[in-house]
């Protein structure tokens, strides 16, 4: 049973999972005129399966590519080897394949986008990620897709609300890429990677991170307290308050101060934890519409 999860964690089943959420959350909380029949919608499901299995393909080749640079890392980690390699890609295609057949069923475009969203994963694990941002840019659009399929399929959420947290997970992903990058320098120098830690070294990607953190968070509280604040009323305001206080934007000043740090391979694997947390504070909000 062991060796089935080691093997079947390429797939990154929590991310997926974490997905799942995000997905079922924007589709039923940003549609305010939602029924309790639209959990039933089979279309819906088909829509998650398909990106599912497109994810859960990109991390597969993802982990294919990065066996040298993983075992420099974080050695023992990458279970690639557990598999027979034709298995292994043979699973991958299929993944991709499967994805976009079912997405195919809901919608024509949704299935020409993943299409392209498998072609560039599979672009950014063999050649892209060695690049300086391109990489990072790469897997944030891809991520923020997936919050905007929904709208794009079901046209039914609310189109501003969709745009704002669609450009949230664009943000945030590309300084959690960023963070990860810096993570793992030391393999990806070995590897002749040229990513932008590489480049400039982790006091400058720092100084970067730091800054995208704080355009985002400027951002953020402006679109919040200039248009989302006055869709609540009564206690639903105060409860929008604690939240957006305490599960936003404290995790979010912890973030950067961290970055206003220098240190070693567990603290920019701490800051790249912290904003995946915040990452599922700030869409776990839509929960409040």
């Amino acid at each position: 049973m062991r060796y089935i999860g080691r093997a079947l964690n390429v797939f990154r089943p929590l991310n997926l999972l974490m997905i799942a959420c995000f997905q079922w959350a924007i589709y039923y909380y940003l549609n305010f005129d939602a029924e309790f029949s639209d959990l039933l919608d089979a279309r819906f499901y088909l829509m998650l399966s398909g990106i599912l299995c497109i994810t859960a393909a990109g991390y597969a080749i993802n982990d294919y590519c990065d066996r040298a640079v993983d075992e420099a890392n974080r050695p023992g980690t990458n279970h690639v080897g557990l598999w027979p390699q034709s298995v292994y890609l043979t699973v991958y295609l299929a993944l991709n394949a499967f994805g976009i057949w079912l997405t195919w069923h809901v919608s024509f475009v949704a299935a020409l986008c993943l299409l392209v969203i498998a072609i560039l994963l599979c672009l950014y694990s063999v050649l892209l990620q060695k690049w300086p941002i391109v990489g990072n840019l790469v897997v944030a659009a891809c991520t923020s897709f997936a919050i905007w399929e929904v709208y794009l399929v079901f046209n039914t959420q609310h189109f501003a609300l969709i745009v704002f947290f669609t450009l949230m997970a664009f943000l945030l992903t590309l300084a959690r890429e960023l963070a990860k990058d810096m993570e793992d320098v030391y393999g990806d120098q070995l590897a002749g990677y040229r990513t932008y830690p590489v480049l400039v070294g982790n006091s400058g990607a720092s100084r970067f991170l730091r800054g995208i953190l704080l355009f985002t968070l400027v951002f953020y509280v402006l679109i919040q307290y200039q248009y989302i604040r006055h869709m609540f009323s009564g206690s639903m305001l105060y409860v929008y308050y604690v939240y957006q206080l305490t599960c936003v934007l404290a995790p979010w000043q912890y973030l950067i101060y961290l970055s206003s740090l220098s240190g070693d391979r567990e603290h920019y694997h701490k800051q790249s934890y912290w904003l995946k947390i915040l990452m599922a504070t700030g869409i776990a909000s839509v929960l409040l519409f």
